[in-house]
């Protein structure tokens, strides 16, 4: 386990962990690890600083459920809690390892994305306007999403990322 590896790692390597944890709700991006939620325009990595007595696992557990408290829901005649937005975790890792021939980098990285789930119009019919305008932003970005899947799975030359903000988001640098 990555966590492992990291806790054990001997002197000459050394690892450099970043994390974002993000909120899509109706368009805008929030950083859902700041009390104050303001809008950010990109992922915003932070790094992890390693905590006594805590493995990087049970840091970064931590931090997904704080952040998942910060979450946009609402009821739907469906679900009591139904989550209302997007949820991005990406984590960054770089580790350095000093050999006999010099100073040897690696980076990777990944991105989870929770998607809220699209709705039927109808059925958001008996809620009140705003519920009716998180439902619409949900289904464009899921409607986008699905375009730019279908592009990609095509080999099509022109893949449609910037038909919603989720699927700007999602598009390799």
């Amino acid at each position: 386990m990555l966590s492992d590896r990291v806790e054990q790692a001997s002197e000459s390597t050394s690892y450099q962990i970043e994390y974002s944890l993000t909120e899509l709700y109706k368009d805008k991006l929030t950083n859902l690890l700041d009390e104050k939620r303001r809008e950010v325009s990109h992922f915003q990595l932070c790094p992890l600083f390693k905590t006594p007595n805590k493995t990087v696992s049970q840091q970064l557990l931590g931090l997904c459920e704080k952040a998942k408290k910060g979450r946009s829901t609402g009821r739907t005649d469906f679900n009591h809690d139904s989550s209302r937005s997007h949820a991005f975790f990406q984590f960054r890792i770089k580790s350095i390892e000093l050999t006999s021939a010099g100073r040897v980098e690696r980076m990777g990285s990944i991105l989870f994305a929770d998607l809220a789930g699209s709705e039927k119009m109808s059925d958001s019919l008996t809620f009140d306007k705003e519920r009716r305008i998180e439902t619409l932003s949900i289904n464009k970005s899921l409607t986008s999403l699905r375009d730019v899947l279908t592009a990609l799975a095509q080999n099509q030359e022109h893949i449609p990322y910037r038909n919603s903000r989720l699927t700007m988001l999602l598009q390799p640098y």
